[in-house]
């Protein structure tokens, strides 16, 4: 434990530090309902590309790490 005077510093900053985060606006409340509609899909035809080519490019680094082994 520290002796001195310089014991109060520590506390000071965490009062300090506290009364920061008590000033901070509070968080979004919204219910769910109210949140911005966010359904949009992609179109099928992308969505296929991408999900394709993520499938290549895994199935590629999987072929070219057994080749390094």
């Amino acid at each position: 434990m520290q002796d001195g005077p310089n014991v109060g510093k520590a506390v000071g900053r965490t009062i300090d530090v506290q009364a920061a985060d008590e000033a901070k606006p509070a968080a979004d409340r919204r219910t769910y309902s109210e949140l911005p509609d966010r359904s949009g899909k992609w179109p099928r035809p992308v969505r296929v590309v991408f999900i394709a080519g993520s499938a290549a490019a895994l199935w590629g680094l999987i072929f070219v790490g057994l080749k390094m082994l």
